[in-house]
């Protein structure tokens, strides 16, 4: 528990309270996360009718290692400042996220781009006309163009899911889990298939650098740009979209807007146990399109800070990893921190 938090526990839960002459919450926390404590819980996880559960009785005996406090600080202390290099780059990441939004929000809803004059163009009297289909004016000489005349759409393979292939780290697929909500991927797990299966389910399209994969069911249309160095396949449920004739930073920041969030809320299809947003409403879509130039100037304002996220996502994979490795190594001792 974080410094002044105060709180209750809830239901299935269960507190620990170390006695700190002898071992270190932070260093213990590690410990039940290394590899050889999980297989420990699921060797003694009770199936349960609802729920699986632990004996919180016998919990307490599962065997960990714990050396002297020193050790256990130095440990403790190693893998805590990777985690907060992680949990800095997370709040980077954010911040730049967030400057994005707003840089898109600020030229194409409230259409105060620069004009001719380098004056907001909206609010120093720019010509507006109003837009049937969004229902709001939009600069004149503005319209909507269907996402299909700018960008191929292609649908995922709905074929039996492939076998992970546990002794190959060459070809794999994404997957839902591997598209966060904030434009990213995380590659931390990888479905890595045979060559013959990845041969089949590249057939339709291997994404590669700039393009979208978006998610149809599950959750619903969340969305990644394929940043530099991945290319692979897409797995059950996802969408590939290639941008042609557009400018592509400006489509992915396009995608968050809320003309075209707006537009997938209205194109889902309803089932009787869940939503989802499938090809045919992706191919549906609109987006807004300029003849002066403006994409132009806005991709070059907008790359760099794509481009910086990416990287800064790049760098938190690298720690996990860096972590991850570490973790077992620290834990059963092989290495020591000096």
């Amino acid at each position: 528990m974080p410094s002044g938090v105060r709180a209750c526990l809830g239901r299935r839960m269960g507190l620990l309270r170390f006695n700190k002459a002898k071992a270190m919450p932070e260093y213990v926390l590690y410990a039940y996360l290394s590899p050889a404590f999980q297989q420990t819980i699921k060797a003694n996880t009770l199936t349960g009718a609802t729920v699986d559960r632990l004996s919180i009785s016998e919990f307490p005996n599962f065997p960990i290692r714990i050396p002297p406090l020193e050790e256990q600080k130095k440990v403790a202390n190693l893998l805590g400042s990777i985690d907060k290099k992680i949990a800095l780059n997370n709040r980077i990441n954010a911040e730049l996220e967030a400057m994005a939004k707003t840089l898109y929000d600020y030229w194409f809803v409230q259409f105060d781009f620069p004009d001719a004059n380098g004056k907001p163009y909206k609010t120093s009297g720019g010509k507006m006309v109003y837009n049937a289909t969004l229902k709001r004016d939009i600069p004149v000489g503005w319209n909507l163009k269907p996402i299909l005349e700018c960008c191929d759409v292609i649908d995922c393979l709905h074929s039996k899911k492939p076998e992970s292939n546990y002794f190959s780290n060459e070809h794999y697929l994404l997957q839902l889990e591997n598209i966060e909500d904030n434009g990213l991927l995380d590659m931390s797990v990888k479905y890595f298939v045979s060559h013959e299966d990845y041969i089949n389910w590249t057939s339709r399209i291997e994404v590669k650098q700039h393009d979208i994969v978006m998610t149809n069911a599950g959750r619903i249309a969340a969305f990644a740009q394929i940043p530099e160095g991945i290319k692979c396949g897409i797995g059950r449920n996802i969408t590939a979209i290639r941008p042609k004739n557009i400018k592509k930073n400006y489509f992915f920041s396009a995608l968050s807007g809320i003309d075209i969030q707006s537009q997938i809320a209205k194109n889902l299809d309803h089932g009787a146990f869940f939503k989802s947003f499938n090809v045919k409403g992706i191919k549906l879509l609109k987006i807004i399109k300029t003849d002066n130039g403006l994409e132009d100037k806005f991709e070059s304002l907008i790359t760099p800070v794509i481009e910086k996220r990416q990287q800064v996502q790049h760098e938190n994979q690298m720690l996990k990893e860096l972590r991850d490795w570490l973790l077992p190594l620290l834990m059963n001792g092989q290495v020591t921190v000096k």
